[in-house]
């Protein structure tokens, strides 16, 4: 944790799986957790060419912010927030 924010690093469902709520649950669960700390949002890093995980992490309120990191090794990234209730 830092600054009261959670970091969601590395999520990820085996393609076997995909479709059939794991992705949600994961989600659920970390949210879960965070009520139980003093946790005033989640944040993550994703890829534009993440779609489906985009989609999922917009129906659960996440929303892409201005802040980085912008690049890993060549590769795009953007940063998505979630502002929590507070407890």
């Amino acid at each position: 944790m830092r600054d009261e924010r959670l970091y969601v690093r590395s999520m990820a469902v085996m393609p076997s799986v995909r479709g059939c709520g794991v992705g949600s649950a994961l989600l659920q669960a970390v949210e879960e957790y965070a009520a139980t700390q003093t946790v005033r949002s989640l944040y993550l890093s994703t890829t534009p060419f993440l779609h489906e995980a985009m989609r999922l992490y917009e129906r659960f309120g996440f929303q892409r912010t201005e802040e980085g990191p912008h690049d890993l090794f060549g590769t795009s990234l953007f940063t998505m927030e979630k502002q929590l209730k507070s407890q």
